[in-house]
């Protein structure tokens, strides 16, 4: 069975703190992708390989870049551990399309405007999007095949376990890595 990633970030607005959270998961079943978050418990069937957190202290952060840390933090446990995905497809979901977008579309526009976005102005996040573009980049020349995919938020089971890691890390103010 293919290796899923989940991965999100929690920034509270008003003191711009913030978290993120990703876990991996070896899923050995069916899995209804319409079925609703019901319980916290990790199902029998399931097998959590690998999880992670970090926090940013408050004035420093916003959920954009949270939820790019996020992804670039998964991509990086990957980079170094590209055996976890033999040769099947990884596939790292996220609820954040501006994510998605920005290391999967955008990039290519915002790299040929010297960082600018269509209007002139410069693109918000830079290094982080730069950092998670290479990590994603580095993952697939370690032979690791990713695929990133946008879910809705609030419905899956790993989003919301990866949903907790990243609230829990925004509170706590930990950190696993380099933010």
């Amino acid at each position: 069975m293919p290796l899923e990633i989940y991965t999100d970030g929690s920034s509270y607005n008003r003191i711009k703190d913030g978290g993120y959270g990703w876990v991996a998961v070896r899923r050995n079943d069916f899995h209804d992708w319409d079925a609703k978050v019901e319980s916290w418990e990790l199902k029998d069937t399931d097998e959590i390989v690998a999880e992670g957190s970090g926090g940013r202290p408050p004035g420093t952060s916003s959920n954009n870049d949270m939820e790019l840390a996020a992804i670039q933090h998964a991509l990086d446990w990957l980079r170094k551990n590209p055996e976890e995905a033999g040769d099947q497809k990884v596939i790292l979901f996220t609820d954040s399309s501006y994510a998605r977008k920005c290391i999967t579309e955008w990039i290519v526009g915002w790299r040929n405007r010297d960082w600018k976005n269509a209007t002139g102005e410069p693109i918000k996040n830079k290094k982080r999007i730069q950092w998670t573009f290479a990590r994603l980049r580095q993952a697939r020349e370690a032979g690791v095949k990713v695929a990133i995919k946008h879910i809705k938020g609030h419905r899956y089971y790993y989003n919301e376990y990866a949903d907790r890691l990243a609230g829990d890390a925004r509170r706590s103010q930990g950190d696993d890595g380099e933010v």
